[in-house]
């Protein structure tokens, strides 16, 4: 959750930053591009975050290390595990804006 609210507090700042010239069309639809795509990049770090927490039951880094990496994962959860990592890297793609998220 740490991880998650610093990427949106820097996500808040750069809100302000891209609006600063209100009264430019330009500058608010690029804002309001921002937000949206910077809504759903949460919305999918927030669910593969909560599928891990589904699959482990805790929010503990070393517990998640040492449930989904030693072999202790029922094979009926590797599909949703997947689908959290795949979700999770997403959303830090699109906070990062790095490929294939910036096209």
């Amino acid at each position: 959750m740490t991880i998650f609210f610093s990427i949106a507090g820097f996500s808040l700042a750069l809100y302000i930053l891209i609006l600063f010239d209100v009264t430019d069309l330009p500058s608010r639809e690029a804002g309001l591009k921002y937000f949206y795509l910077s809504a759903m990049s949460a919305g999918l770090l927030l669910m593969g975050s909560f599928l891990i927490y589904f699959i482990v039951g805790s929010a503990n880094y070393f517990r998640i290390d040492s449930y989904l990496f030693n072999g202790s994962l029922p094979l009926q959860l590797q599909p949703i595990c997947c689908v959290a990592v795949v979700f999770i890297l997403f959303g830090f793609f699109f906070k990062l804006s790095a490929f294939p998220a910036h096209l």
